[in-house]
Parts: C-alpha cells; structure tokens; sequence
C-alpha cells in the first residue's frame, strides 16, 4: 500500500493574498484575519496541540515576548486544531494567559494554509520558522 500526502494547491508567497482564516478564541470571540488592523503586522503561529512539547516551549518563549511584539506594532495569535477544552489545557498547563489563543482549525483550513497529512494525521506545517531569540 502506498502512502499519499495531501498537500494544499495554494503556495503561501510573502505579499500574496492569504486563504481566509477565522476561529475562535479562549477569549470567547470569533477572531478573523481579515478583520484585524494592526499598526504594522499581524502574526499567526500555528501549533500542534497540546500534545507537543516544542510547542509548548515556543508558546511560552512567544507569550514572554508579546509586549515587545506590541511595541513593534505586530499582534499575535496561536492558533490549533485542538478543541476548546484542550486549547484551556495549554493555556493553563503551559502559562501563556497572555497570548491570544485560537482553536478548532478546521483540516480543510490547514490545508489551505500549507499544512500536509499522511494517513489522515498531521504531518507537516508550513516551512516558516521565528527565531524568538533575536527579540
């Protein structure tokens, strides 16, 4: 048997259109990207869930780093597939009050954001990393 991936048809270009992106937030609100005005960015983090410890790491390394993103004039949100019981978990478990945490990204979402599946299970993001070290 032969293992396919499924990839999205959209290549995400620094400059381009990005596909629409809403979800809802810890906070209790729907969040859209198209909604959003930043003074100059916005930044969307997309984590595994709260199953991975390297996103725990860069969630919390992140949420220390918000005010200096906000005097920068970028607005950030983290953003899972992971349901609302489990997005409290993480916020809770990991410390990261502070950061706007999105939830319930849909697979078809991911898709349209770059992400890969094999065998119906995640198995790449998007090719786009930070450094937080440099704030």
């Amino acid at each position: 048997m032969t293992a396919i991936a499924t990839t999205s048809a959209i290549r995400l270009v620094p400059g381009n259109v990005v596909p629409a992106l809403t979800v809802d937030t810890l906070s209790g609100n729907a969040w859209n990207l198209a909604e959003q005005t930043p003074r100059h960015y916005t930044m969307v983090v997309f984590y595994r869930g709260l199953h991975c410890p390297l996103c725990a790491d860069y969630l919390q390394q992140l949420n220390s780093k918000l005010s200096q993103f906000n005097e920068l004039g970028i607005e950030v949100i983290a953003i899972s597939g992971d349901s609302r019981e489990k997005a409290i978990t993480s916020a809770d478990t990991w410390g990261v009050h502070d950061l706007t945490l999105g939830y319930g990204l849909t697979r078809e979402t991911m898709q349209q954001w770059g992400f890969t599946f094999l065998r119906g299970r995640l198995t790449m993001s998007p090719p786009i990393s930070m450094n937080l070290d440099s704030f």
